[in-house]
């Protein structure tokens, strides 16, 4: 959310399902050494972009029980119906993003940054995530295999300001589409940042329900007053270049 104020632009920023500690143990990191890192940045160079359903089949080696062979057996062997869920369409909806970003993401991997002060910079400045003092909301999934929730919360540690950590009993993609009135879903939450994940679950609080009315409420309190969008896209400084999506998806 936006302040009203120009000394502070950012009011609040919210991670969901991210993880700025890339070095704790996950599915990823587990599959990855320098030599496989080497060979896809490679690989994605010399394409200049990585295909949406390569990148797909990427995540879905990563959890293959899960999004590979029982949906084989299932459709295949037992000629079964896949389930008609909203969340399937959801991940169908892949991205395919340029050489030169996915790279970046698979160096930040071994070598990451944003771990070190004033390592990185962005259009000149250098970045120190200490020195970020807004509010923060850091959503995580305890059964999350991409984003494990132990590193999301230790990405809190390297924030300032005051921080709100949010853990949600689903996956990756679960823990974030998360409708009101599911019934098998519940969050946990607790106001101070300890240095142990697990001893912040043991004195965690636990909540039936969806995390978005939570989120809500906790951003209500730190957004200003309504703004009136505009009609019309653009203005003389910056027009409108075409309709949405936009060329890129379609090209």
């Amino acid at each position: 959310s936006t302040a009203t104020h120009t000394t502070n632009p950012v009011n609040s920023a919210t991670f969901a399902i991210s993880s700025l500690k890339t070095h704790t143990d996950s599915q990823v990191g587990s599959r990855l050494n320098a030599q496989l890192i080497q060979a896809a940045q490679t690989l994605a160079l010399s394409h200049k972009v990585t295909d949406a359903k390569e990148l797909a089949r990427n995540f879905a080696w990563l959890c293959p029980n899960q999004l590979l062979w029982n949906p084989l057996v299932s459709n295949y062997f037992h000629g079964e119906a896949s389930a008609d869920d909203d969340l399937f369409y959801w991940n169908n909806d892949t991205l395919r993003i340029t050489a030169g970003l996915y790279c970046d993401f698979l160096s930040m991997i071994n070598d990451n940054p944003l771990l070190e002060d004033n390592k990185l910079s962005c259009c000149g400045e250098a970045l120190d995530l200490s020195a970020v003092q807004c509010d923060t909301y850091t959503l995580a999934g305890s059964y999350d295999h991409i984003t494990p929730w132990e590193a999301c919360y230790q990405s809190c540690h390297a924030l300032g300001g005051n921080r709100e950590f949010v853990l949600v009993n689903r996956g990756h993609s679960r823990a974030l589409v998360c409708p009101i009135g599911a019934t098998d879903s519940c969050y946990y939450t607790h106001s101070e940042i300890s240095d142990n994940h697990d001893d912040w679950l043991c004195d965690a609080t636990q909540h039936n329900g969806s995390w978005w009315p939570h989120w809500a409420d906790w951003l209500a309190k730190r957004s200003g007053e309504l703004l009136i969008p505009q009609r019309q896209l653009g203005d003389q400084q910056h027009p409108k270049e075409c309709s949405a999506p936009g060329r890129y998806v379609l090209e």
